[in-house]
């Protein structure tokens, strides 16, 4: 008769998914650092830094920054401050 040892298999599996766990970890974290080095300048400027930097080159005169300005003022109007808390 022949005995089965099946805590041999438990014992692998655990080892499986101790190797999948910390690999699916360093994966992650390569890629992450990869995508903090390489990421595109400017990517999360504001609104107004666009505008500042189009009106520094020349792009755009002063009419056109202060219009551009108001008009996303209008359509985006700041939170109103009420004891240190922002409400909308």
């Amino acid at each position: 008769m022949t005995s089965y040892n099946w805590n041999h298999w438990g014992r692998s599996s655990q080892i499986a998914v101790f190797i999948l766990f910390f690999s699916t970890v360093a994966i992650w974290t390569y890629t992450y650092q990869i995508y903090r080095k390489y990421k595109a300048p400017g990517f999360k400027k504001s609104v107004f830094q666009i505008l500042i930097d189009r009106y520094e080159r020349g792009e755009i005169t002063h009419e056109e920054y202060c219009k551009m300005k108001s008009d996303y003022y209008i359509k985006n109007p700041r939170p109103q401050l009420l004891h240190g808390k922002t409400f909308k």
